[in-house]
């Protein structure tokens, strides 16, 4: 709105001025008459003031040839961009941008379809929570469902259960031993109270039994801390007739080591240490650098151990080149979901799990199939956990 007072000798040419300025859009909101002119009051002549506003921009001679040059910077700007869109380079952004605008909205689509989940996704979200899995594991599951399978598709519980399992051994990465691979030292580490002893022992039956060659193995212990370590290992040595030996230090540990050939298989115990106490678990790195390089280095890990304590216990032991995890006491937990997450996080192949303290009946190489059991409120049975992992054809 632009107001504006003009003057004039009458109205009807003030009226005329305010037209032929402003046009037909002028609004006259008030009239004032004065006298202007003359001489101590004498021969003044009469004036009409009007005043009002307009809602049109009025434009000097000066703005409007600033007008016309600013269409004119348009034009050629316009023009400028409409030669650039020929070029190459223009084209390559276009190309990224719409890639770009692509994937977002892909995206967009995808957390819509979660957000408006099947109750069969729920369901199994449900599941996977009651058996302790982390958010993220749970997460990734319930993407792959709503990816691969129809809203129809998913009323079917027995196929959807299948897709779950075949995901989760396709996750966890499993090592196995055949009389190719046999490693002529096993070395046990981990964190005290994990039942390093009672595993070796249970390691060395296995191979004992497995391979027909009890009379080939040695027991090696560097546990001379641990008030009854050495006696424990020794009456375990004693049972199945299989000599333990004792080192106390690097040197001592490459003496003995250095009188056995590689037809002998050597199952180190070691000492059990907190993963925050630095300054011993490098002791113990010097103490095996010995034996580390032609070794299968297993790291022990509970089922009952916590999962964040679990994580550190992997990033701390990982000093000594770990080539495995053996899950111990697996009969002493309800839940496996958190041992489950941390195989698929830290992708370190299961060699092994114990399950009691039976030696050797209570250790079980690879053992995914039992782990994958233990879930419970899926609808599979063993066998069909164990087609999944063997590759059967199995629909899904």
């Amino acid at each position: 709105m632009n107001a504006f007072i003009e003057r004039g000798r009458s109205e009807k040419e003030v009226r005329a001025l305010i037209r032929r300025k402003y046009g037909n859009l002028a609004k006259i909101m008030s009239r004032r008459e004065y006298r202007e002119g003359g001489f101590l009051g004498l021969f003044s002549r009469k004036m009409v003031e009007l005043s009002g506003y307009t809602q049109q921009t009025v434009f000097t001679k000066r703005e409007a040839q600033k007008g016309d040059r600013f269409q004119a910077n348009k034009e050629e700007l316009l023009q400028s961009l409409n030669q650039e869109k020929s070029q190459p380079h223009y084209k390559k952004i276009l190309e990224e941008f719409r890639e770009l605008r692509s994937e977002l909205n892909e995206k967009l689509e995808a957390s819509r379809t979660v957000t408006e989940k099947h109750p069969a996704v729920d369901r199994v979200s449900s599941i996977l929570r009651d058996n302790e899995f982390t958010e993220e594991i749970s997460s990734e599951i319930e993407e792959m469902l709503v990816k691969k399978f129809t809203l129809e598709e998913l009323e079917n519980h027995r196929v959807v259960d299948l897709c779950v399992f075949r995901w989760l051994s396709e996750h966890i990465n499993e090592c196995t031993y055949s009389n190719d691979q046999k490693t002529p030292v096993t070395i046990l580490i981990g964190p005290t109270g994990v039942g390093k002893t009672t595993t070796i022992a249970k390691l060395a039956a296995l191979y004992g039994m497995k391979y027909k060659e009890i009379e080939n193995i040695r027991l090696i212990t560097i546990d001379n801390y641990r008030i009854g370590a050495v006696e424990q290992i020794k009456t375990y040595g004693k049972i199945m007739n299989i000599p333990v030996f004792t080192a106390d230090s690097a040197e001592a540990l490459k003496k003995i080591v250095t009188m056995f050939d590689d037809n002998e298989l050597l199952f180190i115990d070691t000492i059990g240490k907190s993963p925050n106490d630095f300054q011993h678990l490098g002791s113990m790195r010097a103490v095996l650098g010995v034996c580390i390089p032609k070794a299968h280095v297993a790291l022990c890990i509970s089922a009952t151990t916590k999962l964040s304590d679990a994580r550190e216990i992997i990033r701390q032991y990982d000093i000594f080149t770990v080539g495995s995890v053996i899950v111990t006491k697996l009969d002493e937990t309800a839940h496996v979901g958190e041992v489950l997450s941390l195989l698929i996080e830290s992708q370190k192949p299961l060699s092994y799990i114990t399950v009691g303290q039976k030696v050797p009946s209570d250790i079980f190489e690879g053992g995914k199939v039992r782990l994958l059991e233990r879930i419970h409120g899926f609808s599979l049975q063993r066998d069909e956990i164990q087609s999944i992992i063997e590759r059967a054809d199995i629909e899904v």
